[in-house]
């Protein structure tokens, strides 16, 4: 693996050389992946980032961004993005950045400010040494090399994705791809000290009366304990079987609010993935839109059908489903 690795990055670093001469063209990051059918981690997997790449290869200066290292996790967080008003909202937020421009830029970040920080930065801002969204954007904006790199992959995103802009009434696109934290910044459950809940496949937010189930349909035993390999899966297109936590009843607030979710005003929100990771990335979860219950059995955990507002893709359906 590792040697495979280490020729991808002198094929890379080659191929990027040659790429003006043999193209006539710029090297830009949706160029050179759509030319050479590099898919955007192929290319991100190489322990250097984007303009890192290019500097190798003696297209220009090498990055002297104060937060180079801890900003490389962001571009393959950015490669992940595929629903269109995410990927449009973050290229607009970092175009003001990139120019400097902190008020603007948070203008057009909007209710997604703190969710953009977590996307790029990962961490609360207590460890990074900021207080505000404010300050988190200025922080950002002394990193000109990484934020030009994220709108470069953006390019290639939004090039690439199929995803069409459906949206229900949560802050989430059809079949778009988001992060546990993601999930959290959205619904407004992260602050700029606090990254909310953590290692737990079951969110509820109470001001929202929601909650968000995360699946991962395909468990590897290194990656889940016992007691959390459940028995997720889908049954068709618009179905899927799952499970709750180990420790849930029917008879639990938690249970109750499952099962009787419609009666108690709750609505059931479906994040799911083929598997945990891919090529050692962690892998973000797609939101299949909301779920009403059509069955239940058994306790701890809890044994439910859901049934989807949304069919689910097919690629995902036939990847995942019972003995396929």
């Amino acid at each position: 693996i590792k040697a495979n690795l280490d020729n991808l990055r002198a094929q890379i670093i080659e191929h990027l050389e040659t790429f003006r001469s043999d193209t006539q063209t710029e090297p830009t990051f949706k160029n050179f992946a759509n030319h050479h059918g590099y898919d955007a981690h192929e290319i991100l997997g190489q322990n250097r980032t984007w303009s890192e790449l290019k500097s190798a290869a003696r297209l220009q200066e090498a990055p002297t961004d104060p937060d180079l290292a801890r900003l490389s996790a962001a571009l393959i967080k950015v490669a992940n993005f595929s629903g269109r008003q995410g990927i449009a909202r973050l290229k607009t937020v970092l175009e003001y950045l990139r120019a400097r421009n902190t008020t603007q830029a948070l203008v057009a970040a909007g209710d997604s400010a703190l969710a953009i920080h977590y996307q790029l930065w990962g961490k609360t801002g207590t460890l990074l040494g900021v207080a505000t969204i404010e300050e988190s954007f200025q922080k950002l904006a002394a990193n000109p090399a990484c934020i030009s790199d994220c709108i470069e992959i953006l390019d290639l995103v939004d090039d690439r994705t199929r995803i069409l802009s459906l949206q229900d009434d949560t802050p989430f696109e059809i079949h778009a791809n988001y992060t546990n934290s993601d999930i959290q910044s959205l619904m407004g459950a992260t602050s700029m000290t606090s990254p909310g809940q953590q290692g737990v496949g079951v969110l509820h937010f109470k001001d929202h009366k929601a909650y968000a189930l995360l699946v991962t349909f395909q468990k590897a035993e290194n990656e889940f304990s016992p007691s959390t390999m459940y028995a997720d899966y889908p049954i068709s297109l618009d179905r899927i079987h799952w499970e709750s936590q180990s420790n849930t009843t029917q008879v639990s607030t938690t249970g109750k609010n499952l099962i009787q979710h419609v009666e108690r005003g709750y609505r059931i929100l479906i994040f799911a993935r083929e598997k945990k990771k891919q090529n050692g990335f962690t892998l973000p979860f797609t939101y299949l839109g909301q779920a009403n219950h059509i069955s239940h059995e058994s306790d701890r955990p809890i044994k439910m059908v859901w049934q989807l507002n949304h069919a689910m893709p097919a690629e995902m359906f036939e990847n995942c489903r019972k003995g396929g």
